[in-house]
């Protein structure tokens, strides 16, 4: 009933070879995603399957079921088809899409994943396969089949340069096509008017040749095919629509009224199947949905045998796949129960959007009060508050002895700001026994909260630490304490506690794969990014985000468009900012987030200040004054702040400092305070008694928040007080680094090439991955960017074989891995633009040649040249043995050679003992050069070694005796000798 097969379907007979698509599929080598998109009869599966049989690439072959809608299954299918081409298969993964990219990028081969029938993916499982298709290295794709991807963000996908689809057009039979497969099955007809009439739809045409009428109906075409079954069988046939692969054994399994030898028959009447290798056969899905409509007319027996199957599946742990079965055959109170269970299960992993999904496949009017509470907590996590206010309100008292109830109460008086009534909800829901362990910590979590918000902070310390240690919750319930101890600590300014904890919860949030607490963790991690001024790297995370969300939904979406203001606005960006906070407020109505609306337009009411509109700015703080939030602390710290700056643009000094004095470390954004503090010594500056000590406590702040960069946020309105820094010269040098684009240190990669071949990254040693890696690597530091094909051309000496572009791809993905380790590089280190590869611009790079170049072009003093020749440690690229490396290598050794004859003769003169060195290098580099040995002893002879000078024109006689038939140099040696 539930086998999912991973290997590759076998031909059908008759099959056609798609010999132009499976070209096109070779030309797509540089594309990480092929996707086709088509209604059923298009001939996907087969297109899949021939290309997976046939292709000199190795492919894990993987069909999709409706459980793979459920993250952790789809998980595990991957692995189970991904295993054999895995360094280290047993090894466990975190977080199977995030490392399984890292683990397929240390393969030494490349790899296609085919995925049929991804329309069962639900977007929390394309959430998840675009994090694998983004860690996907070098040479890998993805190939996927299905009706639609609505899931997967293609156009994104596409406008990158990442994705191919193909559609119904291109995978539709050509008229060559549709003539040649007719031909081959004996068809009688005109097959110019049958591709005309079906438009070259395959299963049409499929149908077609096996004695069907030339109709255009695509369900009349697939019953014309059934006349050939016997009346028995044609009968009965509709009871094996139930399942999922057709066998003989699977349908006595079932209990199907099938005669002995149905299946025979099936294929033989030409019914499109497609054999596995189990023996079993995967029906068309036009097939299916015949036999499916044509079964529900018999709903008693429909009913039966979907329950049948429904049991089955559940008993072999395949729950969504038995909930569809039990709704299709309206057996409602397994369906709810089953239903539940699924919620549940969701609910303890924060996968909100499908627990709603599973409830509301449910009919409203079957569900239970703990059914409908199970929806309302979906909802309210999903964005739909005002459904969630009207599934609670005709709820039974017995409803009141669920906790669940008042956790749903206690999401919603915390959006609303209610701190109080949050307190008294949590304790009434914490108060009722045997409730789960994931509400539990969800109600204790809002308890504490609530607590601290009351002012209660160390009470709602201490329940955060029992959370950490409530061992029933697991890792929910720490994720819980922590991101409580973590918000404590941002609160009275404890960076380093808090960037610990905050890399804690991501580290947990990934181990347990819980992506709701990892959206929250990523958003926590790009707002301290932006405090840190590291906003190149906040903008990377938040779009890695948003793709989460995108997927996940949910009230994180208010929290990502803030945030995104706040970034914008830390580059300077007001009007896009503005657009940010204008779409965070829409979203906040649209969750009930009243509490973060105040917030939200604090935000929007600094950009307008900074886009010069004082009168909206003013208008948007009294819209915050007037939300739920107005209460809080960190409300009043945050309103003071932007109270200040509205003061200080509108010249009302006094006013601005009386604001300004009230910002503490309670305000909503960690940089209020040291720009509060900022603003109130240029109010000094401006009137004349600044003191350096209001300078050191502003450092002292930066020091705690760990970054200057808030400064840059106020540059305009600090003009004064750094005039006056400078003029003092008080904190200059620290002073003049701050700006909105300070530059960091580009890495140093360095490549010693001559000898054998070292790779650091600042000093670090990179291992070098395969014999060409680093090769490779060399050939793109000295060229610049190119091409695969220029790279195959230079590293195989013109050979063209595709096996060589297979294993460049392979090298340059290795080697990407191993200098992004050993750098630990935020930058992938060789970008290609779908033209060329090259060495990323974000390195410095040096090579150790380079000095012998430098050396040799441009007049240098001896200790120059001496340095260049120590650089020199042996021939360039000694391993390498193609033409390009060996061309170069002579080069640099007749340049070595030239440059120690040069500065054995300039140090002559003066220093004969170093020009000795000098000529004794030389003879190292080539022992047939004549001049080195007249050099080597004339410098000799001059330092008083009249000795070492013969030991010299002993050698010569040696290795240049019988090159010398006129004795010149014999004479010229033995002159000297005498001299």
């Amino acid at each position: 009933m539930n086998s999912q097969q991973t290997v590759v379907p076998k031909p059908r007979p008759a099959e056609l070879s798609r010999d132009r698509l499976l070209r096109l599929f070779g030309a797509c080598a540089d594309t990480r995603l092929i996707a086709l998109i088509a209604p059923s009869g298009y001939g996907k599966s087969t297109l899949l399957a021939q290309w997976t049989r046939r292709c000199e690439r190795h492919c894990a072959w993987l069909p999709l079921r409706p459980d793979d809608a459920d993250p952790r299954t789809f998980a595990a299918s991957l692995l189970r088809a991904l295993s054999t081409y895995l360094p280290n298969p047993a090894r466990p993964l975190s977080d199977p899409f995030l490392e399984l990219g890292s683990r397929l990028d240390q393969a030494e081969l490349n790899l296609d994943l085919v995925l049929d029938r991804a329309e069962y993916l639900s977007p929390e499982s394309s959430a998840c396969l675009e994090r694998l298709l983004e860690n996907l290295g070098e040479g890998h794709r993805v190939l996927l089949a299905g009706y639609s991807l609505e899931h997967i963000a293609l156009p994104r996908l596409l406008a990158e340069g990442t994705a191919r689809v193909i559609g119904p057009a291109q995978l539709a039979f050509t008229s060559c096509e549709t003539h040649a497969y007719l031909e081959a099955r004996g068809y009688e007809g005109d097959p110019v008017a049958l591709h005309t009439a079906l438009e070259g739809w395959p299963a049409g045409v499929a149908l077609a040749a096996s004695g069907a009428a030339p109709v255009v109906t695509l369900t009349d075409l697939v019953r014309l095919a059934f006349r050939e079954l016997s009346p028995e069988l044609r009968a009965t046939l509709c009871e094996a629509s139930v399942l999922p692969l057709w066998s003989e054994a699977a349908a006595r399994e079932l209990g199907c009224a099938l005669p002995r030898g149905w299946l025979a028959q099936v294929r033989r009447a030409g019914i499109p199947l497609t054999p596995l290798s189990d023996g079993s056969f995967q029906p068309h899905q036009l097939v299916v949905q015949t036999l499916q409509l044509e079964l529900a007319e018999r709903p008693e027996r429909a009913s039966e045998l979907h329950s049948r199957a429904a049991r089955l599946l559940e008993a072999q742990g395949s729950a969504l796949s038995a909930l569809e079965h039990y709704l299709r055959a309206r057996n409602w109170p397994e369906a709810l129960r089953l239903a539940c269970a699924l919620a549940e299960d969701f609910e303890a992993r924060s996968e909100y959007r499908l627990m709603r999904q599973v409830l509301e496949s449910v009919p409203p009017e079957q569900l239970t009060p703990t059914a409908r509470l199970l929806q309302a907590h979906a909802l309210v996590q999903t964005g739909g508050t005002p459904r969630t206010v009207a599934l609670l309100d005709p709820l039974p008292a017995s409803a009141r002895s669920d906790a669940r109830l008042w956790l749903v109460q206690c999401i919603l008086a915390a959006r609303r700001g209610q701190s109080a009534a949050l307190l008294e909800l949590a304790q009434q829901g914490l108060a009722l026994p045997g409730s789960p362990p994931h509400i539990v910590s969800a109600l204790q979590l809002y308890q504490a909260s609530a607590l601290v918000d009351c002012g209660h902070e160390e009470q709602g310390a201490a329940l955060a630490r029992e959370l950490i240690g409530y061992a029933a919750g697991g890792l929910t319930a720490q994720l819980a304490g922590l991101t409580l101890l973590q918000g404590l600590h941002a609160r009275r300014g404890e960076w380093t506690e808090h960037d610990h904890l905050l890399e804690r919860r991501l580290e947990l949030s990934e181990q347990a794969g819980l992506r709701h607490a990892w959206v929250h963790a990523r958003i926590d991690r790009i707002a301290r990014c932006r405090v840190l001024g590291r906003l190149d790297e906040a903008a990377r995370l938040w779009e890695a985000a948003r793709q989460a969300v995108e997927q996940t939904g949910g009230a994180s979406e208010v929290f990502l468009h803030e945030l995104r203001g706040e970034l914008q606005l830390a580059q300077h960006r007001p009007q896009e900012a503005l657009e940010a906070f204008q779409h965070a407020s829409e979203l906040c109505q649209h969750f009930g987030h009243h509490r973060i609306l105040g917030r939200v337009l604090l935000g929007r009411a600094e950009t307008q200040l900074r886009l010069g509109n004082l009168e909206a700015a003013q208008e948007s703080l009294l819209l915050a004054q007037a939300t739920p939030a107005a209460g809080a602390r960190w409300f009043q710290h945050a309103l003071n702040f932007v109270s200040g700056l509205l003061a200080l643009e509108a010249d009302r000094a006094e006013r601005a400092a009386e604001h300004l004095r009230q910002v503490g470390h309670a305000s909503s954004d960690p940089t209020h305070r040291p720009r509060a503090q900022a603003l109130l010594a240029e109010l000094d500056a401006r009137a004349g008694h600044l003191e350096r000590a209001s300078l050191q406590g502003i450092f002292a702040e930066l020091d705690r928040l760990g970054s200057d960069f808030a400064l840059t946020l106020d540059r305009p309105q600090l003009s004064r007080l750094l005039q006056l820094c400078a003029q003092r010269d008080w904190y200059v040098a620290r002073l003049s680094g701050i700006g909105p684009h300070t530059a960091l240190r580009a890495p140093l990669l360095h490549l010693r090439t001559l000898g054998s071949l070292e790779v650091s990254i600042d000093g670090v040693p990179v291992r070098l991955p395969l014999a060409k890696g680093g090769e490779l690597l060399a050939w793109l530091a000295l060229h610049g960017q190119a091409s695969r094909e220029q790279l195959v051309n230079a590293l195989w000496d013109g050979c063209n074989a595709t096996r060589h572009h297979e294993y460049c791809r392979v090298a340059i993905r290795r080697l990407r891995v191993a200098l992004s380790a050993a750098g630990q590089l935020d930058f992938n280190p060789l970008p290609f633009d779908g033209h060329s590869y090259r060495i990323a611009p974000q390195f410095r790079v040096t090579l150790d040649l380079e000095a012998l170049r430098a050396a040799e072009q441009t007049p240098q003093q001896p200790e120059a040249l001496e340095a260049a020749l120590k650089a020199y440690r042996g021939p360039f690229l000694p391993e390498a043995e193609t033409e390009w490396a060996e061309v170069l290598r002579s080069q640099l050794e007749a340049s070595a050679l030239r440059l120690a004859l040069h500065l054995g003769d300039s140090l002559l003169p003066s220093d004969p003992r170093r020009a000795a060195a000098a000529f004794e290098r030389a003879l190292a580099l080539d022992p047939l050069t004549a001049e080195a040995y007249l050099g080597l002893c004339r410098a000799h002879l001059q330092s008083g070694n009249r000795l070492a000078a013969r030991a010299v024109h002993d050698e010569y006689r040696r290795h240049l005796g019988w090159d010398d038939p006129r004795g010149d140099l014999e004479r010229a040696l033995l002159e000297l000798l005498r001299s």
